[in-house]
């Protein structure tokens, strides 16, 4: 066996160390809740729609359920909002990261791209804007766009996800100009 081959099964081994221990956990943790979804409601597993209409509007009713208890305070689009960026993080995380490697190169974009998600949650919580004044050791935000074009951006992004274009375009169109006219 070659070294490289070596160390392909030895990373392969651990990964699979890591996944299995993972297993183990939810299993301990969750065993009889899973075992009695399953028992219930099988048939839901077996058509993709079915489970749409069952199985993960139910999930989606327990994480909007949480978000309710832990933030009673808010409005019903805040509720909204929150849900969409809990149930579909890495979705708007990995955008905005991409985004941002486009157009700034890829040093920092995951900072940036948190950065702007953690503000985007503070506003939908108070409505107030973050300080967006870019100094130099202000790695983590994003060198161009203001914090309402940002935030349109990540709102847009739930429209989008549903089909509906309109608000990304828009919100997409002003941050490709910005970021044109200043190279």
């Amino acid at each position: 066996m070659s070294k490289i081959t070596d160390i392909k099964a030895t990373l392969n081994s651990v990964f699979e160390s890591i996944l299995q221990t993972n297993r183990l956990e939810t299993e301990a943790a969750y065993g009889d809740v899973i075992r009695t979804i399953v028992s219930e409601h099988q048939s839901a597993f077996e058509d993709m729609e079915t489970f749409e209409l069952f199985g993960n509007s139910k999930i989606d009713d327990v994480l909007e359920g949480c978000l309710r208890m832990i933030y009673p305070n808010v409005s019903e689009n805040a509720v909204g909002d929150l849900y969409f960026l809990y149930r579909h993080y890495n979705y708007i995380e990995t955008h905005l990261q991409n985004f941002l490697e486009q157009c700034e190169g890829s040093m920092g974009c995951a900072d940036k791209s948190r950065w702007i998600l953690k503000k985007y949650k503070e506003f939908i919580l108070t409505q107030q804007f973050p300080d967006m004044t870019k100094g130099e050791s202000c790695y983590w935000k994003p060198k161009r766009g203001e914090a309402v074009d940002w935030f349109n951006l990540c709102k847009s992004l739930r429209n989008f996800y549903l089909g509906y274009s309109k608000d990304y375009l828009s919100a997409m169109s002003k941050l490709v100009y910005i970021y044109k006219k200043a190279n």
